[in-house]
């Protein structure tokens, strides 16, 4: 073939600054929110449980037979402890608490590495797709473009033409390849935080 070039660019738009706003970007992420949720679901049920001093609510309904016809006792029946017999539910309570807890503060510290972590490899490559796209594409071109003039006069043999052919394709490859890597890891950093970015 005469030219090797691809006809179609790749998307790459660089993402805006979210180093400032990660933190609350992670607090809206789904992962910590449902942890959050579990969490402030174990301290409402401590709290329940620490205020509680009714053991048992129950209601009843009875239906007698008399003589003169039916009778019906409907009531309800409310159990109070005289001994702390909830001691224990408290401190289940507790304990699931401090656990939830514990969970959401571990849930938000490694998930908070990994969306670092790929928002820096994000921003490491665009800086390498930024530096193909400035010079080194241009350069490999114009460098193999020259090489082939050079070629055709019989001033540059063969094999030196075709390694500034290869290079050339190299490079492209390269970049085309750190394209891909992009888009690939700003699909990652959207399902990690919920959002499309």
């Amino acid at each position: 073939p005469e030219d090797f070039d691809i006809s179609r660019e790749f998307p790459f738009d660089p993402l805006p600054p979210l180093e400032e706003r990660l933190e609350s970007l992670i607090e809206k992420s789904p992962l910590v929110r449902l942890k959050s949720a579990h969490l402030d679901k174990a301290a409402a049920r401590h709290r329940a449980s620490s205020f509680s001093i009714i053991e048992e609510i129950e209601l009843f309904a009875e239906k007698e037979k008399e003589a003169e016809g039916d009778k019906w006792k409907i009531g309800v029946g409310v159990a109070i402890p005289l001994f702390d017999q909830k001691g224990a539910h408290r401190k289940k309570a507790r304990l699931e608490r401090q656990k939830a807890e514990i969970e959401y503060l571990h849930a938000k510290k490694h998930f908070f590495a990994d969306v670092r972590q790929t928002l820096s490899q994000i921003r490491v490559l665009e800086e390498e797709i930024k530096t193909f796209q400035g010079a080194i594409l241009k350069e490999a071109k114009q460098n193999m473009d020259l090489s082939e003039a050079l070629y055709r006069a019989g001033e540059l043999p063969l094999v030196v033409f075709l390694d500034s052919r290869n290079s050339y394709f190299e490079i492209q490859g390269r970049y085309y390849e750190a394209i891909t890597e992009w888009n690939l890891l700003k699909s990652t950093l959207e399902e990690q935080l919920g959002e499309e970015l």
